[in-house]
């Protein structure tokens, strides 16, 4: 009598377990499509060297793990996105910034990269209105005026002045889009309209992009003392950027990957006094040749550890991919001269001064001519280290140093004309206007077309000071 019950219910179990294999075969291929659908695109990984490739490659395999097991959150789309536009891949990236915000909405950092990376893409009106959403999501109002900023930005790339401005104007209360917005007033010939924008600039009076636009104000207002004064200025300013640039958000994360990443690891060996094994990792970075840029730390490390042989070859090496630079020219000089080399440390040196001097290779310089005990060249280089440091100070806005070091420098060097130049430059600033005068008349007495003394000599002859 029991036997049909059993039999029906061993009929239930089976069609139990069935849907139960069913809806674990289903989600399976659910997860496995997930996984192949969102494989990496066909990326043209030339473009970056092997190492980080290779990374970016790692990345991605993570990240299919972590879809394929089910813990893939928004965090995990976001990191592979900020890492393929670090590396200029946008078309890449903006997929995986779309998945990031599948996963959180609300997250309006990976809303605003992904506006960054459509900008790029040209595709602009689908980044301004993820600008605007990333305002709208943004808790830091400096974020949200950063948006309005790029926007406004969009509008001057499609040749729409009013629309930009109208976009600076939402995010007025950053410095970026106060600068773009008196930039666009002074530009389109409304100077009067731009000057509450200039004035909210005074807080960084002395950056080189304050005195800029200043001068073109005053250009534009027909004040030419001011916009020679202003431009002089801007040569001794502060170097504070009052702009934005969308590698700004990103380059945190270059030194993640590939040969980036083992040159700060090699450094940071090295400047802990682990300089051999510093030194390995920088050299397998710097095999890569694409990314990492020799520097003469790099140079200098390989001297120490390597001795001048081994530096030299080095240096050669980035010559005949890069050509000669000063920087290296003079550390060729200081390989030799650690060997004792003197001729060919002064051949070096010499090739580096006439590339470009700098103070310390014409003290190195002057070093050879003291052993040779020639006074003309040791006259000479103790005259151009003079100048560079006077230039230096100068622009350095160090102004008592500066005028110092040209004093020795045109006594050393009677004819060179801008060390006059400069030091009635300096003179000037200082409020030594008739010094001032005496330079500008003598670096014109050696060039008479010297351009920039002939703008400033009458500004001190009419005993006119900067603002």
């Amino acid at each position: 009598m029991r036997q049909p019950n059993i039999d029906k219910r061993r009929k239930l179990w089976r069609i139990l377990w069935l849907i139960v294999a069913l809806e674990l075969a289903w989600s399976g291929l659910w997860l496995g499509y997930r996984a192949t659908s969102l494989a990496a695109p066909e990326v043209n990984f030339s473009l970056v060297d092997d190492v980080t490739a290779a990374d970016l490659r790692q990345v991605h395999q993570e990240l299919m793990q972590s879809v394929a097991s089910g813990q893939a959150d928004s965090q995990s789309w976001l990191a592979m996105a900020d890492a393929y536009a670090t590396y200029g891949y946008f078309r890449e990236a903006s997929r995986y910034y779309r998945r990031a915000i599948e996963e959180d909405p609300y997250d309006s950092k990976a809303t605003f990269r992904w506006a960054l990376c459509m900008d790029r893409l040209a595709r602009y009106p689908e980044a301004i209105e993820l600008f605007e959403e990333a305002a709208s999501l943004a808790r830091d109002p400096r974020s949200s005026q950063a948006c309005y900023y790029f926007i406004g930005k969009i509008h001057l790339k499609l040749e729409q002045p009013e629309e930009a401005l109208k976009a600076f104007q939402r995010g007025k209360n950053h410095v970026p889009c106060q600068y773009e917005m008196a930039n666009l007033l002074i530009r389109t010939g409304r100077v009067a309209e731009a000057e509450p924008m200039l004035q909210s600039l005074e807080r960084y009076s002395n950056a080189i992009g304050t005195h800029l636009i200043r001068a073109r104000a005053a250009e534009a207002r027909g004040d030419q003392q001011a916009m020679t004064l202003h431009n002089d200025a801007a040569e001794r300013g502060d170097e504070i950027p009052l702009y934005l640039t969308d590698r700004g958000y990103l380059k945190k994360f270059h030194s993640l990957y590939g040969a980036s990443r083992m040159s700060t690891e090699g450094y940071e060996l090295a400047q802990q006094g682990k300089q051999k094994e510093g030194l390995d990792i920088l050299h397998t970075a710097f095999e890569q040749n694409r990314v990492v840029r020799m520097q003469p730390f790099y140079v200098q490390l390989e001297l120490a550890v390597e001795g001048p042989a081994a530096a030299r070859e080095m240096i050669q090496n980035w010559f005949d991919r890069s050509g000669e630079s000063p920087e290296f020219l003079e550390v060729l000089g200081d390989t030799y001269m650690q060997e004792g080399a003197v001729e060919q440390a002064e051949v070096a040196w010499l090739r580096a001064a006439k590339l470009r001097g700098t103070a310390s290779i014409h003290e190195k310089l002057t070093g050879v001519y003291q052993q040779q005990q020639d006074e003309e060249k040791i006259r000479y280089h103790q005259g151009g280290a003079a100048y560079e440091k006077g230039v230096a100070a100068y622009r350095a806005n160090d102004l008592e140093t500066a005028r110092l070091s040209l004093e020795i420098a045109v006594e050393r060097l009677p004819d060179k004309a801008n060390g006059w130049f400069y030091l009635g430059q300096t003179s000037r600033v200082l409020g030594n206007l008739t010094r001032a005068r005496e330079a500008y008349e003598k670096c014109l007495a050696i060039d008479p077309y010297h351009g920039r003394a002939n703008q400033f000599l009458p500004l001190v002859v009419s005993s006119s000071t900067p603002r």
